[in-house]
């Protein structure tokens, strides 16, 4: 099997022009290393994400929120609980379809 040259290849479309990132406004903001958080950017999914989420052994909708939002887990673990709950059924929004 011989490799296409570059001039060849066809560039693959950046299909996520214009889908852009949602606001998840937090109810309780938090101080967190030394700034205040009161909203979370998550963006729309790719296939991608949403194959990786389906093929993950731990399958939590944890896993899919740390690839798709401005979050690390030390941040996700300091939110207030009903923010932590509600995030976590926006980002399960996205796996039923119905976001």
């Amino acid at each position: 099997m011989t490799e296409k040259s570059a001039e060849t290849q066809t560039p693959i479309p950046d299909v996520t022009k214009g889908w852009g990132l949602e606001a998840f406004e937090l109810r309780h903001p938090f101080l967190f290393r030394g700034g205040e958080r009161r909203a979370i950017a998550v963006r729309t999914p790719t296939g991608a994400d949403i194959e990786a989420y389906v093929r993950s052994p731990e399958r939590g909708f944890r896993s899919l929120a740390l690839r798709l939002a401005d979050i690390d887990e030390p941040a996700l673990d300091a939110m207030h609980g009903s923010d932590y709950a509600r995030l976590m059924t926006f980002v399960g929004e996205f796996v039923a379809g119905t976001r």
